[in-house]
């Protein structure tokens, strides 16, 4: 069950969505079932399988970036997508689909891209909080400056 503040939210973010027209009768049912506790927290797409046997994991922030949704396109060709978006087991994973439905995601790429609530095992993440290994350390002022502490 989710807070009532969150819930009343993610109850108007599915109207605004299903008003317009970017998600279907079935997935609005489906999210509200999940909200209310009256369904399995299950995601709405498989999670398990890799289509072209490697993962890709993406941070939801990065779907903002400029060119984003023509990467997203050639990245479902290349890569199994997760999404990961906090919210995922709330229902928000039917809002972000609509979201990226109404910017104009091809129904192809958007049933190539899963929603999950936490960082999934993958060959590649994308994340604006990450920093690359390269064998040094960073300093703890730099995870601070990532961090925005």
């Amino acid at each position: 069950m989710v807070a009532a503040p969150r819930l009343v939210g993610a109850l108007e973010a599915l109207a605004r969505l299903a008003a317009a027209g970017h998600v279907t009768p079935g997935e609005v049912a489906h999210a509200k079932a999940r909200l209310l506790g009256d369904a399995p927290v299950a995601p709405l797409r498989a999670v398990g399988r890799a289509r072209r046997g490697r993962t890709l994991a993406i941070s939801r922030e990065v779907l903002g970036a400029p060119g984003a949704l023509a990467w997203l396109e050639d990245a479902v060709e290349r890569y199994d997508v997760a999404v990961v978006t906090p919210g995922a087991l709330d229902g928000e994973d039917v809002a972000a689909r609509g979201a990226l439905r109404a910017r104009g995601l091809s129904p192809y790429a958007l049933g190539r891209v899963r929603f999950v609530a936490t960082k999934p095992p993958a060959d590649v993440y994308v994340d604006p909080r990450a920093l690359r290994f390269d064998g040094t350390l960073p300093s703890v002022a730099e995870l601070a400056r990532l961090a925005g502490t």
